[in-house]
């Protein structure tokens, strides 16, 4: 049942007859991409001032100069590959540990 229910959606995309790709909606309303506008400035929390926080919990002090994107910030590792497309990673590096530590 479920490789015949793949089999007709497959088909039914290569051939265009599928109904998702007959939706056609526009956006309306004013400019999707216009900057909001703040009514009042509410004052931002000191914590935010000079700490990090990876995962919502841990605190880490905020660097004076641009982050290291490519570093751990639960133990300062670095991991490697930073000069490939990110879906080539490895998502488990043995220095780093899983790789979603690091681009949280």
């Amino acid at each position: 049942m479920n490789l015949a229910r793949v089999g007709l959606y497959r088909l039914g995309l290569r051939t265009g007859l599928h109904p998702v790709q007959k939706v056609r909606r526009e956006i309306g309303g004013a400019d999707f991409f216009a900057q909001p506008s703040a009514s009042i400035d509410l004052p931002v929390p000191e914590v935010w001032r000079d700490n990090t926080f990876s995962f919502g919990w841990h605190k880490a002090p905020l660097p004076n100069d641009v982050p290291d994107w490519h570093r751990s910030p639960f133990d300062g590792n670095q991991a490697g590959g930073s000069d490939k497309p990110w879906w080539t990673l490895s998502d488990f590096d043995l220095p780093v540990g899983d790789i979603k530590t690091v681009w949280e």
